[in-house]
């Protein structure tokens, strides 16, 4: 989906759905180059196919878990696992650190732990180890939170409430998955301006 975004992007618009995907797409890398500059349009294909992922796991959980519910089918949200987490928060920051030293070498890559001060060594490495956790737990306290507020009032409202809670789900779902895809910015970004990419 997201290659297909990007092809369509890089096309001469021909239609009206050609048009609004390439907006789309020019919005998205407007986006991420307030955070990584020259490197938003290289970077902004995997980070976009990260939030469409969980952004429709999220929404899988919110449309179908009730319906699975009343079927006696055992289902969970995958992002309300601690294991699917942990596997995104790690596969992101897997991925920043190597695009760095693709792009920018291990010498620099390097020079991030010993700055500003060789003796910071120690605390740089604990910063980068618990970027995984907060990832990891913040989507799935988040999620997890969510849904058992839903399924709360869903109890002690079950005519009333189900339309708007669904609708309030598919909104945090959203806004989770664009925490998640602007903290992976974030951290990259952290990483080029940390490495000295940008003074280059």
């Amino acid at each position: 989906m997201v290659f297909m975004l990007m092809n369509t992007a890089k096309k001469e618009p021909t239609s009206t759905s050609s048009a609004v995907l390439h907006i789309i797409w020019d919005w998205i890398v407007d986006y991420g180059k307030s955070f990584l500059g020259e490197y938003a349009e290289e970077a902004m294909p995997f980070l976009t196919t990260v939030f469409i992922f969980i952004l429709t796991s999220n929404w899988i959980g919110d449309l179908f878990g009730t319906v699975f519910e009343a079927l006696d089918i055992p289902f969970r949200t995958p992002t309300a696992n601690i294991s699917v987490t942990a596997g995104l928060a790690i596969g992101m920051l897997l991925w920043i650190h190597s695009w760095f030293i693709r792009h920018f070498g291990v010498k620099k890559y390097l020079k991030i732990y010993f700055a500003p001060m060789w003796w910071m060594f120690p605390l740089n490495i604990l910063e980068h180890l618990t970027r995984v956790v907060s990832l990891s737990l913040r989507l799935y306290g988040n999620v997890s939170g969510e849904h058992l507020v839903v399924a709360i009032l869903a109890l002690l409202a079950p005519f009333a409430l189900p339309v708007p809670m669904i609708a309030l789900s598919l909104f945090t779902g959203f806004i989770q998955a664009y925490i998640f895809f602007t903290l992976g910015l974030v951290y990259l970004g952290a990483m080029i301006e940390e490495g000295g990419a940008h003074n280059e």
